[in-house]
């Protein structure tokens, strides 16, 4: 878990973008993208913090939360968030989302709820535990669900719900509380500015004028239990760090602030049942319009309390409530491959930004797809004709999620800065309730920062794989795989991934796996078998080490390198359940997103261990396919980007010939075919040919293919000396001398025919041998 020194960091960090957020001009600004006015929330990096959601109020009012230290940071009018990074715009060097109307109110990064006695401190000390429990939009409101824990009682549930109410012609924004029963007084520091305090007479108890440079700020409490005001102005001199952006990059420098600051602090007494009260906040002209608002706002009555969560979690049937659509004429584009598969370009509805980034299949039948701008859309019927495909938008307002996953019939996504469970409570089709499971990792914001999964084992413990192309060792948890137990209980699993895009289970004992792209310290594309408290090359974060942040320390072999002459990069990947796309039952499909192809990964374990072969298997999907879905229909589904939302792969019935599986020997190895060879020239070693090679491990971005001997840009070739046919003609058995353990063998039968006199479909392969069996 956190330390407090972890959550004063980003303190200090949150403090100085509040400080500059708006006095900051940038040249040369890209053009920013905006959520339509209906959009309940959205989760985006903002200076003032990166975990925020922005609540439009109205179309030009709005609303920006802190998830990490449960604090309402800024309150604007005007336009809505101005959304850059890369799901919106194509630049990298601006990240941060911001905005360009006035601020209305804003508050330091000061955690701003007390439980008994108040601290001593300048700056809040965070409670001993406390945790952002998620976002509900049901019955039309965006609600925030957070909780504390005294020590050595329950969690005190806080259900926190803003919204406009206009009186006078003034925008007055309303913050509901409901707090469950709590055994402590309650202390919430409401607003924290410069300014003065007005003293009042024959007003509410429960309110206070704050005189600004240019305003007063009108503030005041109604409901119940009895409410009271602490109104301190005290001076302030702390160094604080200053978050900023650039070159696609977080850096962070030191600033010193010095100030008096007025606060002000709402007493809520302990209290044995649910209660619920309203802070209202308005910005007046002068006092006499404050306090003519303030007659008007006091006696409006306050609903009771009603802290119940929605619980059901059994449907996500469609309803008239979602928005569904058809997809652009045509559906589909008429069926195109090759003799041995068939492709079906599935087309999206118009005017949507389809950079798939996850896939999965609900118990219905229907496909489950995460984009890079943040939205969930069922496919429904995907697996039926594509003309009767339609669209359900399921979720949006997401930050950039990079993958989901079904997980007893309820989606969950990897968004950058937290893990969702995404609940469609009341049945219309379209989620209610985002869960947050876990935002156990640091999270600055940055382009890169992305969180990929989750993956689930048998155990329904969840694994987030968080990108580790990063030069701050101080965010903690990149490069890392962490664990998410059903108790929402969060550790460290494994480290040294860098960009572990595509992710699944195989085998029968629901082994872990994760594809790694080419980069720095990794030199080739990797497909990992994740394992507790492994190390897998890429500089890892804190809480490791300073000292492995430095790179170069040995590292775990994958299961299967990917050699830059197959993909440049790997995403998704997908076991083969069944054979309904031939003969491959029981392997890995793997995306290359650079070239849109999938690759053939047949694993198996040698001594314990995982190793396996990769051949190419389709080579012209197009561009931009990312992630991969085995449907059951036999066909495999793969994500796209731009209008085609998917393609759908068949298989056409003819096998091609094939090395359809390899198993290491001690002396060399045993072939496969799809079809019976031709004894004659299968038979012939100078029919193959065998070499072996292996990659360095260096700061530059991937590595030549290395020699034994340490030489770049060639590979030790081996000898063949018997290749002896079995009597169906279907095995060949590779006697081959010189062959050492812990390089990739690559492996060509290009004179190898099958009995009709055809040569191989694909005639390479590689094979990483990290063990000889024994």
């Amino acid at each position: 878990m956190f330390s407090f020194a972890h959550w004063s960091r980003h303190l200090t960090i949150a403090l100085v973008a509040w400080l500059l957020a708006h006095s900051v001009v940038r040249a040369a600004e890209p053009v920013p993208r905006h959520d339509s006015p209906d959009q309940p929330f959205r989760r985006a990096p903002m200076a003032a913090a990166a975990r925020s959601i922005i609540i439009p109020l109205a179309t030009n009012l709005h609303l920006a939360f802190d998830t990490e230290l449960f604090r309402t940071h800024t309150a604007w009018s005007g336009p809505g968030l101005n959304l850059f990074g890369a799901p919106f715009h194509d630049g990298t060097d601006h990240f941060l989302c911001d905005f360009t109307g006035p601020t209305l109110w804003s508050n330091p990064p000061v955690f701003p709820w007390w439980l008994g006695s108040p601290s001593k401190k300048g700056l809040r000390e965070m409670p001993a535990r406390q945790a952002f429990r998620g976002v509900s939009t049901k019955g039309g409101f965006t609600t925030l669900l957070y909780e504390l824990t005294p020590t050595n009682e329950d969690p005190v549930r806080i259900h926190e719900t803003p919204r406009l109410q206009q009186s006078g012609g003034i925008n007055v924004v309303v913050r509901r509380f409901e707090i469950a029963p709590c055994p402590l007084d309650l202390e919430f520091l409401a607003h924290a500015e410069v300014g003065r305090f007005v003293e009042l007479e024959n007003t509410p108890a429960a309110s206070a004028l704050l005189e600004r440079e240019q305003d007063v700020l009108l503030i005041a409490a109604r409901g119940r239990p009895a409410l009271t005001w602490k109104l301190t102005v005290a001076p302030t001199d702390y160094i604080v760090e200053r978050n900023t952006e650039r070159d696609g990059v977080t850096e962070v420098r030191t600033a010193r602030v010095v100030r008096d600051e007025a606060r002000a602090q709402l007493i809520v007494p302990a209290h044995s049942g649910d209660v619920a009260f309203e802070v209202v906040s308005a910005v007046c002209r002068n006092r006499a319009e404050a306090l003519k608002l303030l007659g008007e706002l006091i006696p409006a009555l306050v609903k009771p309390a009603n802290l119940e969560l929605p619980a059901s979690r059994e449907t996500l049937s469609a309803t008239n409530a979602a928005l569904v659509l058809k997809p652009a004429a045509p559906a589909a584009t008429a069926p195109v491959g090759d003799d041995y598969f068939r492709f079906e370009h599935i087309s999206a509805p118009a005017q949507r930004d389809w950079r798939v980034t996850g896939m999965d299949w609900l118990p219905n039948g229907d496909l489950a797809l995460c984009t890079l701008a943040g939205e969930v859309w069922i496919a429904q019927q995907a697996q039926g004709d594509a003309g009767a495909i339609t669209w359900r938008r399921f979720a949006r307002g997401l930050c950039e999620p990079g993958g989901l996953k079904v997980v007893a019939g309820v989606l969950h996504v990897a968004q950058k800065c937290e893990l969702t469970r995404l609940v469609d409570t009341d049945a219309d089709g379209e989620a209610d309730l985002f869960e947050c499971l876990s935002q156990g990792w640091g999270f600055l914001g940055s382009p890169t920062q992305f969180a990929f999964g989750p993956l689930a084992d048998a155990e329904r413990n969840l694994y987030v794989q968080l990108d580790g192309r990063s030069n701050d060792w101080d965010v903690s948890f990149r490069a890392w795989s962490v664990k998410i137990n059903p108790a929402g209980e969060f550790e460290g699993f494994c480290r040294g991934l860098r960009s572990p895009g595509g992710f699944g289970a195989f085998g029968p004992e629901h082994d872990l796996f994760a594809t790694d792209s080419a980069g720095a310290w990794v030199g080739a594309g990797k497909l990992l078998h994740l394992r507790a408290d492994f190390f897998y090359g890429a500089p890892a974060a804190s809480p490791a080490s300073q000292a492995d942040f430095k790179g170069g320390k040995a590292f775990a072999l994958p299961a299967v390198w990917f050699p830059a002459a197959l993909a440049k990069s790997v995403n998704g990947l997908v076991p083969l359940t069944d054979a309904g796309l031939g003969p491959f039952h029981g392997q890995v499909l793997v995306a290359d997103p650079e070239a849109g192809s999938v690759l053939r990964v047949a694993l198996e374990k040698v001594n314990g261990e995982w190793q396996g072969a990769v051949w190419p298997l389709i080579t012209n999907l197009g561009a931009g396919v990312s992630q991969l879905a085995h449907g059951a229909d036999g066909c495999v589904y793969a994500g796209a980007t731009g209008t085609r939302a998917l393609t759908r792969v068949r298989a056409t019935g003819q096998v091609p010939f094939e090395v359809q599986e390899i198993h290491a020997l001690p002396t060399g190895f045993e072939l496969t075919f799809t079809q019976p060879v031709d004894a004659a020239s299968a038979g012939r070693p100078a029919s193959y040919a065998a070499e072996q090679f292996t990659y360095w491990q260096r700061e530059a971005d991937g590595s030549p293919e290395v020699i034994r001997s340490g030489q770049p840009a060639s590979t030790s070739p081996l000898k063949i000396t018997q290749a002896a046919v079995s009597a169906d003609r279907r095995k060949v058995r590779l006697i081959i001398a010189g062959a050492r353990p812990g390089y990739v063998t690559k492996l060509r039968g290009t004179d190898v025919k099958n009995a009709e006199g055809k040569r191989l479909w694909h005639d390479t392969l590689y094979y990483t041998l990290n063990a000889i069996p024994q």
